[in-house]
């Protein structure tokens, strides 16, 4: 009897968008079909019900609908166990708060995606999200195979004439078996907290380390320094040269801060062109030194795009925990700060 598995990821990409408004369904059609991505579209909640099948990797769901709300659909979309690994993206007015955002997460949704918003994003999201979707469905069957071949190979061992050489080779083929799972694990929990443009880490993951790193200086009284990050005028790098050019300014300057900071210091991508960096361990003077060597790398980096060469200079807010303070509170007072620097002229740091 022969044991084979072979670990095979699916390339096609079915999305299921549901939105009340045709011009943001045209608009999103438009996009995916220049992806080659499969589109199902629906024009509510309730037209969405029929259409569900098993081939769909990602549901675009808007938030306000009338008659159900998107909020409504998700919370009865994840009591269905057969949909349970679909990746869902919200689309939420740029007016939604923190605590909106929170309760879509808490009823189920994956991500979300503030209108209006950038294609190359949009895409990039999309991408992401259908891929940790397969990833999802192949680790299952992994271990659906695997379940499998073990209870045969227990029914086996039972019979009298199975000799022992073959035996141990069912067990080195079950031991390889399981070295391809944990790979494929690990390969899941990558994807799952890194931003795929720029393999920094989502803004899940970084706020996640934040409150992590917020909970451990409550526990040792050890300083804790924020820096966010913004690239200046990076709107009219997409509008001058295109948002393809925009991907290849993001991916190599956040190549070059992720190699500029130390090994123990974090860097995500917040949103758009905002990077967060946690300094553990740092006070706000000793951040300053760290703070002027990315302005220098940032103003020499050449970047390649469109037969030019461009640079991209950036500004940032830098700022450290107060005690008891709340994670929200400690992200807006850097946010305080980069706006005190954009405001002052740009390619420099402000600290608060």
């Amino acid at each position: 009897m022969r044991f084979t598995m072979a670990l095979k990821i699916e390339e096609d990409i079915t999305v299921l968008v549901i939105d009340d408004s045709t011009d943001i369904i045209v608009l999103i059609k438009a996009i995916l079909d220049n992806e080659l991505i499969h589109t199902i579209c629906a024009s509510s909640a309730k037209e969405a019900w029929p259409l569900l099948n098993k081939n769909i990797d990602v549901i675009v769901l808007d938030l306000m609908m009338p008659e159900v709300s998107g909020r409504d659909f998700l919370i009865e979309f994840r009591k269905l166990e057969e949909y349970s690994n679909v990746r869902v993206i919200v689309l939420t007015a740029e007016s939604n708060d923190d605590q909106e955002i929170a309760r879509l997460f808490e009823a189920g949704a994956n991500d979300y995606i503030k209108k209006p918003f950038f294609p190359a994003e949009f895409i990039s999201r999309v991408k992401n999200h259908a891929n940790h979707m397969h990833l999802t469905k192949a680790l299952k069957n992994y271990n659906m195979k695997l379940k499998k071949k073990n209870a045969q190979l227990l029914e086996v061992v039972k019979r009298e004439e199975f000799l022992n050489k073959r035996i141990l080779d069912r067990t080195f083929k079950l031991k390889k078996a399981y070295s391809k799972i944990e790979k494929l694990n690990e390969q899941l929990k990558y994807t799952s907290t890194r931003d795929k443009l720029t393999a920094t880490y989502n803004r899940g993951a970084i706020l996640t380390f934040l409150q992590n790193d917020i909970q451990r200086v409550k526990r040792l009284n050890t300083p804790l320094t924020l820096i966010m990050l913004d690239f200046d005028f990076f709107k009219k790098v997409n509008d001058t040269y295109g948002h393809r050019a925009g991907d290849q300014v993001l991916q190599s300057l956040s190549m070059v801060l992720k190699k500029s900071i130390r090994e123990i210091d974090l860097i995500g991508r917040y949103g758009g062109e905002e990077f967060i960096i946690i300094l553990p361990d740092t006070t706000l003077d000793h951040s300053l030194i760290l703070c002027e060597r990315l302005i220098h790398v940032a103003r020499v980096n050449k970047i390649d795009i469109v037969k030019t060469v461009i640079t991209q200079t950036i500004s940032m807010g830098v700022t450290q925990y107060i005690n008891e303070e709340t994670i929200d509170q400690f992200i807006e007072r850097a946010d305080t700060a980069l706006y005190q620097a954009k405001e002052s002229g740009r390619d420099r740091y402000i600290t608060i």
